[in-house]
């Protein structure tokens, strides 16, 4: 009998699709690779509360990142570009972590002090509650920063806990809460098994805060797997219009995917199946969302390749020095001007950089947003769920 070609075997696994089955086994292999980032972790047992400082022209902000057992829902296999569920215990006590800030919070300042976690600073499962609501009290009564974020996920933003910050901040200072969304279309969010997320809640949540005068921050990603370069520009851009017309007050953070060890992404990039971003492309994207004059919600950018995690290493897209030192400053000099005309300022100096560069990256780039296989991302995700059984039983040989 004669032997069926990967092709066929393809299209088998797809016709008798068990997904299900798939992603319970990719979700496990996730478990696994997770366990590998253990040592880097505990090298850093002393460190408490990272902070991380960046400068954007005049402004500064700084991220105040507590060290915690990580993200409950990576825990269980979810979100394949991400490996924050990473520590099986968490030692730190409660009095360790305020003094730790207290501490951090004497010796920094700037606009805009972020607050966050391996995960989700308000899940109290992995952040104890009253823990969280003393360094925030401590963060609101200091006379720095103008501006506090609170990075964390969709469903954990209870009201008792906005009410609270309201009750503590008494206007003083102005509140948001960012959260990761990635993509505003569910189906592009199963592209990296980003679950669990409702549109519905969002515009639930976003009502919540504005109710009580705060601020939500969505942060979207540039560089999904599944999708070649032209559908990565379109699915950022169409995100943005969407949030533009149902959450016209929030404002937007713009990701360049990187590559996180001992992730599912990383393992997909060893065999040939996640192509990293063209960073060239979220200078595209920018392009046209800077270009469409309806939209008016505040964008800003983060994770451009201007800074690094202690905890997790990383592989950023740049391939090119040169085009990575122009593309960061580009972004860093963004990020200090919230005026659309100064920003289209430094778009078209940048783009005439781009036109003349040496190592014709920006030309290659435009070959790039041609080129197209016939397909969906949804059928070459579906694809890969088709190989994925084959493909973590040969990792278990």
């Amino acid at each position: 009998m004669k032997e069926k070609s990967f092709a066929d075997r393809i299209k088998v696994d797809l016709s008798d699709t068990k997904e299900k089955e798939a992603l319970r086994k990719i979700a496990g292999f996730d478990k696994k690779l997770q366990h590998k980032t253990f040592e880097n972790v505990r090298k850093h047992n002393d460190l408490i509360v990272h902070i991380r400082e960046n400068i954007y022209g005049n402004r500064k902000v700084v991220q105040a990142q507590f060290k915690t057992l990580g993200c409950r829902m990576k825990k269980a296999g979810s979100c394949w570009n991400c490996n924050y569920g990473v520590v099986d215990k968490c030692l730190i006590t409660p009095h360790q972590y305020i003094k730790a800030f207290r501490r951090e919070l004497q010796n920094v300042d700037g606009n805009v002090l972020v607050l966050e976690s391996l995960g989700s600073i308000t899940d109290p499962k992995e952040f104890d509650s009253k823990v969280f609501n003393e360094i925030i009290k401590d963060a609101i009564e200091s006379e720095k920063f103008q501006s506090i974020l609170v990075e964390t996920y969709l469903n954990q933003i209870p009201e008792e806990l906005v009410q609270y910050i309201y009750e503590v901040n008494n206007g003083r200072k102005r509140i948001g809460f960012e959260i990761g969304i990635e993509d505003m279309d569910p189906e592009n969010r199963k592209l990296i098994n980003k679950i669990g997320l409702e549109n519905n809640k969002l515009i639930e949540v976003y009502n919540m805060l504005q109710k009580y005068g705060m601020n939500l921050g969505i942060n979207l990603i540039y560089g999904f797997p599944f999708m070649n370069e032209q559908e990565r520009i379109d699915s950022v851009v169409n995100s943005v219009k969407s949030i533009s017309k149902n959450l016209p007050e929030a404002e937007v953070v713009l990701f360049l995917m990187s590559i996180k060890e001992n992730t599912i992404m990383e393992y997909m990039q060893k065999k040939g199946i996640y192509t990293p971003a063209n960073p060239w492309g979220l200078v595209e994207t920018t392009k046209e969302l800077l270009l469409d004059k309806d939209i008016e919600n505040l964008i800003t950018f983060s994770w451009f390749g201007e800074k690094e995690d202690p905890y997790i290493k990383e592989q950023t897209c740049y391939t090119c020095p040169h085009c990575k030192d122009l593309i960061v400053d580009f972004f860093r000099n963004i990020n200090g001007t919230f005026n659309f005309d100064e920003r289209r300022k430094l778009l078209k100096q940048l783009l005439i950089q781009a036109e003349s560069l040496e190592c014709e990256c920006y030309e290659s780039f435009k070959l790039q947003l041609k080129e197209n296989d016939g397909k969906n991302p949804n059928i070459r995700y579906k694809e890969f769920i088709g190989r994925a059984n084959e493909l973590i039983d040969n990792e278990r040989e």
